[in-house]
């Protein structure tokens, strides 16, 4: 839960801080894998976690950012 909560933060601001989507990412490919199957049993979270942290990081190499109006 910790790796898609880090990478939604770091979809919201990774255009703007680059540090946040590499460590996002970091920490989601340290703790890959390492979720207890009796408590959770959901490996999603780690995907989608990771998919948000790396398009946080896409986004700050293309020079996008979020647009809110």
């Amino acid at each position: 839960m910790l790796t898609l909560l880090l990478g939604l933060v770091s979809f919201i601001f990774g255009p703007q801080y680059i540090i946040i989507p590499i460590v996002s990412l970091l920490l989601g490919f340290i703790t890959y894998r390492t979720f207890d199957s009796e408590k959770e049993d959901n490996p999603w979270t780690f995907y989608i976690g990771l998919l948000f942290a790396l398009t946080g990081l896409i986004l700050n190499f293309l020079h996008y950012v979020h647009v809110l109006n």
